[in-house]
């Protein structure tokens, strides 16, 4: 099931879970039109991401982004918030072959960036999937909680609560 069909279907099942009578494609489809010129019209960074990524490029890393979602929306993503640049390289589950949290996605990432996983890290906001996953896979797993609240008990990898703090923290 492509991307989009996954989409109408989602549409469709919930118009009639809510009553909102009989949704054909075509009806889905319209709607999924304004939502997406929407949804993507409210694209930004969050203000810590460029001076992070930055500082990062400048000490010579590389960089890139690890991606469950739809490949193509993912690059559309980067390139719309004037990442493009920043991140050349974006590793998606749907062309790994692999999804968060299995190794296979971060080692190719690795491989696509053309670094060893013991001297990579990865930065993400779900801490099962991301942080821990990567570090499973032998990256060093960073969890970007930017909720800020209290930890779920002990952490077995690095957590900042922005990325203001990720450049000192990959210093060591």
């Amino acid at each position: 099931m492509s991307f989009t069909e996954q989409r109408r279907l989602r549409i469709v099942t919930l118009a009639r879970e809510l009553g909102l009578g009989v949704w054909d494609d075509a009806r889905a489809d319209a709607w999924l039109t304004g939502y997406v010129a929407r949804y993507q019209a409210a694209w930004r960074p969050f203000p810590d991401a460029a001076p992070a990524l930055d500082a990062l490029a400048a000490r010579g890393l590389r960089l890139g982004v690890i991606t469950n979602g739809d490949a193509a929306q993912q690059r559309l993503k980067v390139e719309r918030i004037g990442f493009a640049g920043r991140l050349p390289v974006v590793v998606a589950s749907s062309e790994a072959g692999a999804a968060k949290p299995a190794a296979e996605i971060f080692l190719a990432a690795c491989a696509a960036v053309g670094a060893e996983p013991h001297a990579s890290a990865y930065v993400g906001d779900r801490l099962g999937t991301d942080a821990r996953g990567a570090a499973a896979a032998g990256l060093t797993g960073v969890w970007l909680d930017r909720s800020g609240g209290p930890a779920p008990g002990a952490l077995d990898v690095a957590r900042i609560t922005t990325l203001d703090a990720l450049a000192p923290l990959l210093k060591g």
